[in-house]
């Protein structure tokens, strides 16, 4: 039988896979140099205004949503500091190719100007799975290779890596580049076989090259931003935004950016500030020489006190379109130029921002805005001023519109594109819903864009256009200007002519015509003044017209008039075109409707009133009638107070019946000469104004009916009512200020006076107050006034007074004396300042320039004619050089000689220039002549010269100037022997040897001797000595004397005999 045998089969322990941990882990940093634009930027920049990807770097509360991010800021200035940790320029191109051993990644580079590049090389995963499960690490190698203009490839460097990866791991190489002619090949090589199993993963790729250009650049001019983070918080490179505060650029001197503020007077000169006000962005944009218009526009050539006018407008506080009583400025302009555009483009969709246009006409880039008009400029026109007859269009029915989309730009949306909307129910109802598109360039508020569509469709509502001729009385018209135009052909009544007559004494304007003026309507001539003067007609006589005060200038002889009526009202239009025919000599002007009122209805939603221009029947609403003024009394906190009551009747129909859809009635009441002051509207036929003063009134009336139209004005006979008698309380503590140039005024408001419209100022040349002339209408509460353009110790008398919002007048206050600055010290100052920020000035004080090849070079680059004699002998050499130029362009001519003398051994160069200049352009006129001398010893220049100049600037008055720059000033007298200074200047002292001085002011004096013109010793004259005596003797000889020294006083008679002594008794006179 056969034996079997065997063993118990054990029971082994299962493996368990283990994965080897990561053994590197990739910490690249992502650094980004960010020009954000042309500098010099306000910055204002923080964690809460730096955005990646559209989230902020911190938060308000001071907590950051990012780590390990930093970030820096430069300005833009001329001498900004280089950003830390950019020693080099870097361009970065992402690739993101894989690298396989059979497939090497080359590239070939063509820019020459580069010192190196980095090659960052990425390995997505690095392990392998064995066997028994465990995952572990492994190795690739690879190797970049460089090829110079097209020769071989050389190895410049292999790389072996063996970790245990899991992730994406980054590593980057320098690679130093030798001099090229035309370029290099770069060329990265994987040399570990690629992998074939799921097992193994090892794959490499090429992720980005980077262009270097070794140099630690500031990069003046421009404003950077500096951002480093870390690779691992991105998938990809986020996008970088900020909000940082734009350009710093030029803004008045007076002008408060933040709070947009004027104080007191702007003298025209700027200063340096950020803003986002549209005028001075515009300024900015035509002067800046860097990158807008400045080389060929200067200041000179644009309207500034024009620009201040519309500046002023753009800060006026308007509501901000909440509901509440809050507010904000008008126009606000935050725009970001990426990239070139049209010059003439750019300055016109700017100036869109405050609803201006710009032209170019008489050699000036002007611009005007769309804003009410400025009386004194108002022009006017009759049909006795035209050629031929006027031509009226409008626009086609389908082209109005009622509403309007805006797209803006919205903050609370990293200023992506956002629409918003208006519609006007009154233009709806007219037009029928018809909207309009346009983009709102510049503006990051939602109030301001619906500002501007309204704007738009208001303006499009009023489209009618007036084309009319007139002959050189256009010479007073430009784009933009306003003018009252009257047609009789339209109004059905004349109102406007030719005056044949003034007499001043009988304030009487006899017309060529007979008119359909009446009392109460204003006559609008043009005076000798150069303005339209406006005046309240009294009474009609046949073709004379009395006015209720005289014109402050006579009018023009055969000038025309214009009568605005009370129920009539005169059409205005503001100049869109200006064409002049030089051979007919009259111009051609196109003008677009201008309404006073669109601007009250764009800013607070008000009503567009559109009174009538015409009394043709066209079915007009009816007028009230049979207006009725009186008054009564009432007593309030024991004060007697006048109350005027205004009633009216309603208007009725041709029927006799009173007229049914009649809904309101507006009115306006003024007393005497005063403006028309406006009634809210009122569905009653009374009206009460408390608190009058005794005079004598008028009160119009028109009705509104149900559809929004308003009937012609009624007015009510003049009446006298007896109210509040008494002054207007007159200003308090009138004082004045000494400055330089002028006498600064400042004055207080007593008490009761918040109705104050302005503080009236004249001024005489003594205290009697003879002839005083009006200084200014200060307006309420300004309480400041600066008289300037006067003479260093000038003194004026000043008085004021104040006038009311209904035109009652203060009685004057006391003449106070005031004189401008009498200190030397500041006015030399001041003088100094001026001359070295002058042409002759910089000039003059500026050292030689030594280098003569440098002067040569430039010479012939304009086209110079050159003579050049020089002699050299090793360190010694001897130079001299005259160059002449001359320029003639469209706008420019300039002439130019200058003869430079020198001389130099070693380090040690004596030279002589002698230079002449005359230019005439646009900005004026200049002739300067300048003689220097200079000699630089140990680097060090010392300087002599003089200058001779006329400086004639546009818009400045015309300097002539004789500068001299030495430490010793002398003037010598005499011949031979015999020479002598009488006149010296030695290190700021002026010695003056003898002079006769007609009139002179002077703060300090140290004298040796005093004594008057006709000083004879004991006969005649006075005399003062340094030991204490002073004699006063007679006019003639004979008439006694007066001597007093500190012993005692003395007196004798015409005889010579002493009759008084008092102190020391002497008995000698």
């Amino acid at each position: 039988m056969a034996t079997i045998t065997g063993a118990k089969g054990g029971s082994q322990k299962q493996h368990t896979p283990v994965e080897q941990p990561d053994s590197a882990q990739s910490m690249a940093r992502c650094r980004m140099l960010l020009a954000l634009g042309e500098g010099e930027f306000a910055g204002g920049l923080d964690a809460t205004r730096i955005f990646l990807d559209g989230t902020p770097l911190g938060n308000a509360d001071g907590s950051m949503n990012f780590e390990n991010v930093t970030w820096d800021f430069r300005p833009g200035t001329q001498v900004q500091t280089p950003i830390p940790g950019f020693p080099a320029v870097e361009n970065e191109t992402s690739i993101g190719t894989p690298l396989t051993k059979v497939t090497p990644w080359t590239r070939a580079i063509s820019n020459t100007q580069i010192d190196a590049v980095l090659v960052r090389v990425g390995i997505p995963g690095l392990q392998q799975q064995e066997n028994d499960g465990d995952i572990v690490g492994t190795t690739v190698q690879y190797h970049i290779d460089l090829a110079v203009d097209g020769g071989a490839y050389s190895t410049v460097m292999t790389k072996t890596v063996t970790e245990k990866l899991s992730s994406l791991y980054e590593l980057t190489h320098r690679i130093n580049l030798p001099k090229a002619s035309t370029g290099w090949q770069i060329r990265v090589v994987r040399d570990t076989d690629d992998s074939t199993s799921q097992m193994l993963q090892n794959k490499t790729q090429v992720q980005a090259i980077t262009e270097v250009i070794d140099a630690r650049l500031r990069y003046p001019h421009t404003a950077l931003l500096y951002v480093s983070f870390n690779a691992k918080s991105f998938s990809n490179i986020p996008k970088i935004s900020c909000k940082p505060k734009g350009r710093v650029i030029r803004i008045p001197q007076n002008y408060d950016p933040i709070t947009r503020t004027y104080g007191g007077t702007w003298d025209g000169t700027f200063k340096w500030g950020w803003t986002n006000n549209p005028a001075w962005i515009w300024f900015d944009i035509l002067t800046e020489p860097r990158f807008g218009l400045g080389r060929r526009v200067t200041p000179a050539m644009l309207d500034k006190w024009e620009l201040y006018r519309i500046a002023q407008r753009c800060d006026q506080k308007v509501p901000d379109g909440t509901g509440g009583s809050g507010t904000e400025p008008r126009f606000m302009f935050d725009v970001y130029i990426q990239a070139q555009a049209d010059a003439w483009q750019v300055i016109k969709d700017i100036a869109a921002g405050f609803n201006g246009m710009t032209f170019w006409g008489n050699n000036m880039f002007n611009v005007v805005s769309d804003m009410p008009a400025d009386t004194s400029k108002l022009q006017i026109l009759t049909r006795a001023s035209v050629v031929g007859k006027p031509t009226y269009s409008s626009g086609s029915e389908k082209n109005r519109y009622s509403s309007a989309l805006i797209n803006f730009s919205d903050p609370d949306n990293h200023y992506q594109d956002r629409t918003t909307a208006v519609m006007f129910p009154d233009l709806v109802k007219q037009f029928k819903f018809k909207q309009t598109q346009l983009t709102a360039i510049g503006c990051t508020r939602e109030s301001e864009a619906q500002r501007r569509g309204g704007w738009a469709v208001y303006s499009n509502s009023l489209d009618r256009i007036i084309s009319v001729q007139t002959g050189l009385d256009g010479f007073a018209y430009v784009p933009g200007t306003v003018f009252a135009f009257a047609d009789e052909r339209l109004s059905g009544r004349v109102y406007g002519g030719r005056i044949t007559d003034y007499n001043v004494g009988l304030k009487s304007v006899t017309t060529d015509r007979g008119t359909s003026a009446v009392a109460g309507d204003t006559l609008m001539i043009r005076t000798q003044g150069g303005t339209v003067e406006s005046r309240t007609i009294q009474a009609v006589n046949g073709q004379q017209l009395i006015l209720a005060t005289a014109f402050t200038a006579e009018p023009l002889s055969n000038a025309i008039f214009v009568i605005d009526a009370g129920q009539l009202r005169l059409q205005y239009f503001r100049v869109t075109n200006l064409t002049f025919n030089d051979e007919e000599n009259t111009y051609s002007i196109i003008g677009a409707e201008y309404n006073g009122a669109k601007y009250d209805a764009v800013d607070n939603n008000a009503r567009l009133d559109t009174p009538p221009i015409s009394l043709l029947p066209t079915g007009l609403v009816g007028q009230p009638t049979n207006i009725t003024i009186s008054s009564y009394d009432s007593v309030r906190q024991g004060q007697r107070i006048a109350t005027m009551v205004a009633s009216w009747d309603a208007p009725v129909d041709k029927n006799g019946k009173t007229q049914a859809d009649i809904v309101a009635y507006q009115a306006q009441w003024k007393r005497g000469d005063n403006e028309w002051i406006n009634i809210p509207e009122t569905g009653l036929r009374n009206i009460e104004v408390s608190g009058i003063y005794s005079g004598d009134y008028l009160v119009r009336v028109r009705a509104i009916n149900s559809g929004g139209a308003s009937s012609l004005w009624t007015s009510s006979v003049l009446t006298h009512l007896t109210g509040r008698t008494g002054d207007v309380p007159k200003p308090v503590g009138l004082r004045t200020t000494a400055i330089n140039w002028g006498i600064q005024v400042d004055w207080s408001f007593p008490a009761d006076t918040g109705d104050t419209l302005q503080t009236e100022l004249q001024y005489s040349v003594n205290g009697n107050g003879d002839n005083p002339l009006l200084l200014a209408g200060v307006p309420y509460p300004q309480q400041t006034y600066t008289q300037l353009g006067l003479k260093a110790g000038q003194e004026f008398w000043y008085r004021a007074r104040l006038v009311d919002r209904i035109g009652n007048q203060s009685e004057w206050t006391d003449w106070v004396r005031g004189e401008s600055n009498a200190n030397a010290d500041d006015y030399l100052g001041d003088i100094a300042d001026d001359f070295l920020t002058s042409a002759d000035g910089d000039r003059l004080t500026s050292d030689i320039d030594t280098n003569l090849e440098a002067a040569l070079q430039n010479a012939l680059a304009n086209h110079g004619t050159v003579e050049h004699q020089w002699a050299q002998y090793g360190e010694v050499r001897a130079d001299i050089l005259v160059v002449k130029t001359t320029i003639a362009q469209v706008d420019k001519a300039m002439a130019e000689m200058s003869t430079q003398v020198q001389a130099q051994f070693n380090d040690v160069t004596a030279a002589l220039e002698d230079k002449l200049t005359a230019v005439v352009d646009a900005t004026g006129a200049s002739a300067i002549y300048t003689l220097k001398t200079g000699v630089r010893i140990n680097g060090v220049m010392y300087n002599a010269g003089m200058s001779i100049a006329v400086l004639a600037e546009a818009g400045k008055p015309v300097v002539t100037r004789v500068g001299f720059n030495a430490n010793q000033f002398v003037l010598m007298s005499g011949s031979g022997d015999t020479q002598y200074s009488p006149f010296a200047v030695i290190n700021g002292q002026v010695f003056i040897s003898d002079a006769f001085i007609q009139y002179s002011q002077i703060t300090l004096a140290k004298i040796g001797e005093l004594r008057s013109a006709n000083y004879v010793q004991g006969q005649t004259g006075t005399i003062m000595k340094s030991d204490g005596t002073f004699e006063m003797n007679g006019a003639v000889a004979g008439e006694g004397a007066t001597k007093m020294t500190n012993l005692n006083y003395s007196v004798k008679d015409g005889n010579g005999v002493l009759r008084v002594q008092i102190g020391k008794l002497t008995g000698v006179f």
